[in-house]
C-alpha cells in the first residue's frame, strides 16, 4: 500500500487562544525588559503524517505581529507593538530572529497579542509589512519533495493577552488547507512493487488561494475552535 499525502486549497477558519506568565502580576515593568521568545504547536498533527508534523521544520520562515493587548486602557488596546516580525524555525520547535532583531513584550503591565502566517511567496517585508487584510499563498502542483510539501503548507497561529514572561511561549498553529490523501491498494495480480512508480496527479487544483486572517475574540475562538476532519 502506498500513500500520498497533499495539500490543497480547501480553506479553514480555526484558532485558539494561550495565555500564560511567570512574572509577578504585580510587578510593574518597562519596555524592553522582557524578550519575546516563542515555540510552535501544530494542531491536527496526527492527521498531518511525519512532515512538519508538530512543529515548523527547520529554515522555514514564519511573520509575527504584535498588538498591545490593555484591558486597564482600552484606548491602547489593539494598537500596533510591530509589524511582520521574521522568525526562522530552528528544526527544534523554536526560532531564531535576525540578528539584533529582538522584541520585548510592552511595558506597564500591558499584555500582547500574536498573530504569526507561514505560508509560500508571501512577499511581506520583515519589520514593515502592517497586518494583512488578505494573504496570497502558493501551493506547488509538484510536492512530491519535502522542501515543496512543506512550504505548500499554509499556516495560521495565534495567541491572545499573552503576559509577559521569561518563558519560551507556544504559539500553536493550524493549517489552513485542506489535506488530500491518496491511498494505492493492490488488487487482483498487482503487488505493492507495481505501485512503487506510479505518479499521481490532481487535476483543477488552485495553485494560489487567498486567505483572509481574522484577529479573532475569544467568543469567536470558542466558537468556531472545533474542527472536522474531511
Amino acid at each position: 500500500m502506498r500513500k500520498s499525502l497533499f495539500y490543497a486549497a480547501m480553506l479553514f477558519a480555526t484558532l485558539l487562544t494561550a495565555c500564560s506568565s511567570d512574572a509577578s502580576e504585580n510587578e510593574t515593568i518597562a519596555d524592553g525588559k522582557y524578550e519575546i521568545k516563542i515555540a510552535s504547536s501544530i494542531n491536527d498533527a496526527a492527521t498531518r503524517g511525519v512532515t512538519q508534523g508538530n512543529y515548523i521544520n527547520s529554515g522555514e520562515l514564519i511573520y509575527v505581529w504584535g498588538d498591545v493587548s490593555n484591558a486597564i486602557d482600552e484606548t491602547k488596546d489593539g494598537t500596533s507593538w510591530f509589524n511582520a516580525w521574521e522568525l526562522t524555525a530552528n528544526g527544534s520547535n523554536g526560532f531564531t530572529h535576525k540578528a539584533g532583531d529582538v522584541k520585548y513584550y510592552p511595558g506597564q503591565n500591558q499584555n500582547i497579542d500574536l498573530f504569526a502566517i507561514h505560508g509560500n511567496q508571501l512577499h511581506f517585508t520583515a519589520g514593515t509589512t502592517e497586518f494583512p487584510t488578505s494573504v496570497s499563498h502558493t501551493i506547488y502542483t509538484d510536492q512530491t519533495t519535502t522542501d515543496a510539501y512543506v512550504k505548500s503548507d499554509l499556516l495560521y497561529g495565534t495567541l491572545k493577552k499573552q503576559a509577559h514572561s521569561t518563558s519560551t511561549i507556544p504559539v500553536t498553529f493550524y493549517h489552513m488547507l485542506s489535506k488530500i490523501e491518496v491511498v494505492l491498494k493492490p488488487g487482483v495480480g498487482v503487488r505493492d512493487a507495481d505501485l512503487a512508480n506510479i505518479s499521481i496527479n490532481l487535476l483543477n487544483v488552485k495553485p494560489t488561494v487567498t486567505f483572509v486572517p481574522k484577529k479573532l475574540t475569544a467568543v469567536e475562538l470558542a466558537t468556531q475552535g472545533t474542527r472536522a476532519n474531511l
